[in-house]
């Protein structure tokens, strides 16, 4: 069955005590771990106003271990975006050395006209549609490329989700007691989210760009090696002033998505409170913190964005920098008659038709009496695809820097997803025993000792017995420990001393899957899913049908109320059922514990939200479904456990007293005075 951490009630409770006219009118929000005791809070709460962590550093390793991990589930698509991808290119690269020959054939036709001993109309408005269609292939496939992307980008983040959330289902309750609900939510849809964008929007241009830098630099070499060394020796210049804005960027960008969860995590705690909160009209207070967490995301935005904008306004000095530069050393090497280009000049997509322009071009020249160097349009045309080819070059590079911010935010969502990752998950190895028949239901705690942390023990050398069908109430102050025995009991936490055996089974060995599905369990706060009233009883056994779900309804007492609904058990509820009281929620939660097939019931202060009249309709439901059952009652009113079998009294996490009501009311102890107080509440410790 699936059963409820007792977190929930935990941060409701601590969404109240935060808003006191003792906290200095401040808000401060902050998870604790739910220990029954103010002394034993978490060593390190996670608060909103966290600094920044020293080690929030960009781990581009980590990253890259990230992406390929994900990447390799898409092999055949990546290998399909390649190939287009150099087709891609190439057409690209025909265009480049086109556009040379065009020009070539552009100043022949103004100086000779249409002579067919050099080149015709015809043959220039030809060749121009060819680099036109060229064009059109070269985007063509971009097009397709970025849809096979988009496809490869949505699955990754459908996947690492489902990975993510996977996880979250299996780590310890006391993970989610330590962090922030909404800090872990922001993980799996901002920091995801992120890297998707990254990947759908950059990959493309990052594929594309690799293998048109590849391809334009072995074109560069081609027309003019010396130029080519040039361009990559300013360019290894400049690329490393940029690198030092990396750098210094990236703790930032780290901070800005950590603030973000922050924020997600207080406006989720905020929503959930807003009822207490106007209670105390708190609003300006937590308004105000609220500006501080906001100014707080802001800064850290403006600190990451601020430095990563400086990026591209030196990719725009970057480019026509160098081409700037290209067109200053390739004139000069023109004017000086100083060869510049490489063994093969004739880098043209037609040698015929160049070869016939030059020809003609150096005949017609001196038939006229004039002297010329052929070689001159030579060069501008490979001047003219040098600088294109430069462009070509540069241009993806400029692409994937302007692709910092995207990339660091990616990386750091990256990191984020990893610290999930990394949690143990709540099973251990020893967990090896399962338990797939009935139990009679007889249990035995036997010097149990537990801290959440060290040196500050919450339960002392604690042990209590349960025969078959039994009900064991459990009493005491706020924080004896209470709620720490049922934790160990369901294994929401792990014994650390002591043992508790379930039938003879040691519930150390036994898998927590299969022992909580001996346990069914009744909270204080019950928490009710959205969704139908007929599939939240559902959730204790899901093979049970409609007739058991009515059945366990009317033993309930919930039937009628459910019936006079407009839709009846298919009303579907709201989150948390804020249309139910909390009467009727929880005589819902008691029909779904009732159905549930478990031999050890326990119900934790489940009539400490409700008034008098109620709780004698949730009492009279309450005595249906210990039948049969071994019963753990936590109680903090003396009238739900006088007719317990057993009663254990608990101070400061040791057990004080033993007994039923009459015996432990003969020994005039703790018990005795809590019962003459004029009080019915047991957190009012009496001496």
């Amino acid at each position: 069955m699936m059963m409820f951490p007792t977190k929930s009630k935990n941060k409701k409770e601590n969404s109240s005590s935060v808003i006191s006219a003792e906290s200095e009118n401040k808000i401060t929000s902050t998870y604790l771990v739910p220990s029954d005791n103010e002394n034993n809070k978490v060593s390190k709460p996670v608060s909103h106003h966290q600094k920044v962590n020293s080690n929030d550093k960009l781990d581009f390793k980590l990253a890259f271990k990230i992406f390929i991990k994900y990447l390799g589930f898409y092999k055949t698509t990546i290998f399909i975006s390649f190939l287009l991808s150099l087709v891609s290119t190439t057409f690209n690269i025909i265009v480049i050395i086109g556009m040379g020959d065009i020009q070539s054939y552009l100043s022949a036709l103004v100086r000779f006209g249409d002579n067919k001993n050099f080149i015709t109309l015809d043959t220039y408005l030809i060749f121009s549609g060819l680099m036109l269609v060229s064009y059109f292939l070269n985007s063509f496939f971009q097009w397709i490329m970025n849809l096979v992307v988009i496809k490869l980008s949505q699955g990754i983040g459908y996947k690492m989700r489902m990975d993510l959330f996977n996880k979250v289902q299996i780590l310890s309750v006391k993970y989610f007691d330590t962090h922030e609900s909404g800090d872990i939510m922001s993980v799996l849809t901002n920091d995801v989210y992120n890297l998707v964008q990254f990947i759908s929007q950059n990959f493309t241009q990052t594929l594309y760009g690799l293998t048109t830098m590849l391809g334009m630099l072995i074109l560069m070499f081609i027309i003019s090696p010396t130029l080519s060394l040039v361009v990559i020796g300013i360019l290894v210049v400049l690329l490393s002033l940029i690198s030092i804005l990396v750098k210094k960027s990236g703790p930032a960008f780290m901070q800005q998505q950590r603030e973000l969860g922050h924020m997600n995590g207080y406006i989720e705690e905020t929503i959930s409170g807003q009822n207490i909160i106007n209670l105390y009209s708190q609003q300006k207070n937590v308004q105000n913190s609220f500006e501080k967490i906001n100014h707080k995301l802001v800064k850290s935005g403006e600190t990451s964005q601020g430095i990563s904008g400086l990026l591209i306004p030196w990719l725009n000095f970057l480019m026509n920098f160098v081409v700037a530069l290209l067109y200053g050393i390739g004139a000069t090497f023109a004017a000086l008659n100083i060869s510049f280009y490489g063994a093969d000049a004739s880098v043209t997509l037609s040698p015929e038709i160049s070869n016939r322009i030059s020809e003609s071009t150096k005949e017609f020249v001196e038939k006229i009496g004039q002297q010329v160097d052929t070689g001159v349009m030579t060069k501008i045309s490979l001047l003219t695809s040098m600088v294109l080819a430069t462009r070509n070059f540069i241009q993806p590079i400029n692409q994937m820097i302007a692709m910092i911010a995207q990339l660091q935010q990616a990386v750091a969502g990256c990191k984020r997803t990893e610290e999930i990752f990394e949690q143990k998950s709540e099973y251990r190895e020893e967990e090896k025993i399962t338990i797939d028949k009935p139990l009679k239901g007889k249990v035995e705690i036997k010097n149990l000792n537990f801290s959440y942390i060290p040196e500050k023990p919450v339960l002392k050398n604690v042990s209590i017995s349960a025969d078959p069908g039994q009900t064991i109430a459990i009493v005491g102050p706020t924080g004896s420990g209470k709620t720490t025995i049922i934790n160990l009991l369901t294994k929401f936490y792990d014994i650390e001393d002591g043992d508790i055996f379930i039938d003879g089974y040691d519930i150390k060995k036994v898998t927590k899957e299969s022992m909580r599905k001996q346990v069914s369990i009744v909270l204080q706060d019950t928490y009710l899913f959205s969704g139908t009233i007929i599939e939240n009883i559902r959730l204790a056994k899901p093979d049970a049908t409609d007739e058991e779900i009515k059945e366990a309804a009317k033993a309930s007492d919930c039937d009628d109320f459910i019936m006079k609904l407009e839709h009846g058990y298919n009303t579907v509820l709201s989150e948390n059922a804020s249309e139910l009281s909390s009467g009727q929620k929880q005589l819902i939660a008691i029909a779904r514990a009732m159905i549930s097939p478990s031999s050890i019931l326990i119900l934790d202060e489940a009539t400490s939200n409700i008034d008098t009249r109620t709780e004698k309709v949730v009492q009279k439901a309450m005595f249906k479904l210990i039948k049969n059952k071994t019963a753990f009652v936590i109680a903090h009113r003396l009238s739900t456990i006088r007719n317990a079998d057993k009663i254990v009294v608990l101070k400061d996490g040791s057990v004080l007293e033993t007994g039923n009501h009459k015996e432990l009311m003969k020994k005039k102890g703790f018990y005795y005075n809590l019962n003459l107080s004029k009080t019915d509440n047991l957190d009012e410790e009496k001496d």
